[in-house]
């Protein structure tokens, strides 16, 4: 669910990833300001040092799918057209690059996308967020998880 595999597209994700690995760590919290948005117990900034292991991450799940397919049968990527925090155009490459390694080896790389219209903040799981529409949300990836209508 909103995978976030390089905001600002891949080149500049790079290029932030590379700047950011060789600088110290830091807090976002202490150059933002503490998030405003969420409940208490977390939202509260990122290190930059997890933020680079985490584009790494995207980069090396971006490679392998290009060369290959990937191990799970299924994959089911959620995106949500409203996400802000989320470079939807990048997450598509990937599933294209799944794909087109899928049909080979029989396995299913497929997207569900809530629309843009629906005005669904990031993260749609958490209930104690204060905009959440866990009324619409939750039936909608519990049909998705069990294949049920």
């Amino acid at each position: 669910i909103a995978p976030n595999a390089g905001r600002q597209g891949r080149r500049a994700s790079q290029l932030i990833t590379a700047v950011l690995s060789v600088m110290p760590n830091l807090m976002t919290q202490n150059i933002s300001g503490k998030f405003k948005e969420g409940p208490d117990y977390g939202y509260y900034g990122f290190a930059t040092k997890g933020l680079v292991a985490y584009a790494r991450l995207g980069e090396v799940v971006y490679a392998s799918a290009r060369r290959q397919s990937q191990a799970a049968q299924r994959i089911l990527m959620v995106l949500n057209d409203a996400d802000p925090a989320v470079n939807t155009h990048y997450n598509y490459d990937l599933l294209h690059a799944w794909q087109q390694h899928a049909e080979k080896s029989q396995r299913v790389a497929e997207v569900f996308r809530f629309p843009a219209s629906e005005k669904l903040i990031h993260d749609v799981m958490d209930p104690h967020q204060q905009q959440q529409r866990i009324e619409y949300v939750y039936p909608i990836l519990i049909s998705l998880v069990t294949g049920e209508p």
